[in-house]
């Protein structure tokens, strides 16, 4: 292991350490338990997929360090077709659709469930285009590399938190939000995992 790698575990450590005494004095010696529910209440399942990113972060920093020194990392591998890269567009267009629908049909629509739908759509069409469009170009022609299916998958895995973000600035989560989290990752993990299935 590197030196900088074990300075990265060990900052790491040493936060972990720090958050959880700061909670320990806090919240339990601090005799604060009723804000520390609501806290739980309203940061938990964010919590929960700022974990899954950060580990598959780690694991794609450590992948990538290995294809860097295989040499293998710039090696274009998948050659998108044109009819392909449509259907990733229509899938980031559906999704994002049910995303909106989902508190259409319970009656809860909020300008924050347009702002979920607007912040999950925009940040995949722009990774979109720049996964297969070179700059100007009207038709996809760039090969994928190991390297930007891994970065793929790292944003793939961020799509949660980018869609709870809105809500944690403006109010409480609640169940639809997580559900909408949900939507956003599933689909397009599985998608992703098709469309390079299919190319490879």
């Amino acid at each position: 292991m590197k030196a900088k790698d074990m300075m990265f575990d060990f900052l790491e450590t040493i936060f972990l350490i720090l958050l959880i005494s700061f909670i320990v004095f806090y919240f339990i010696v601090g005799d604060r338990l009723e804000l520390a529910e609501d806290i739980i209440k309203t940061v938990l399942p964010f919590a929960i997929f700022g974990i899954l990113f950060l580990s598959k972060l780690k694991y794609s920093r450590h992948e990538l360090k290995r294809l860097d020194r295989e040499s293998t990392a710039e090696e274009a591998i998948i050659y998108p077709t044109a009819a392909l890269v449509k259907w990733d567009a229509r899938v980031i267009i559906i999704i994002s659709f049910i995303i909106l629908l989902i508190p259409f049909f319970n009656k809860t629509l909020s300008i924050i469930d347009i702002l979920q739908t607007f912040v999950f759509g925009g940040s995949m069409y722009i990774w979109h285009r720049h996964l297969f469009f070179s700059k100007g170009s009207k038709i996809p022609d760039k090969a994928i590399s190991r390297a930007q299916m891994n970065k793929d998958e790292m944003l793939i895995f961020s799509l949660p938190i980018i869609v709870l973000i809105p809500c944690l600035l403006a109010r409480d989560l609640n169940t639809l939000d997580v559900i909408q989290a949900l939507v956003a990752i599933t689909p397009m993990f599985v998608w992703r995992k098709y469309f390079y299935y299919k190319l490879s």
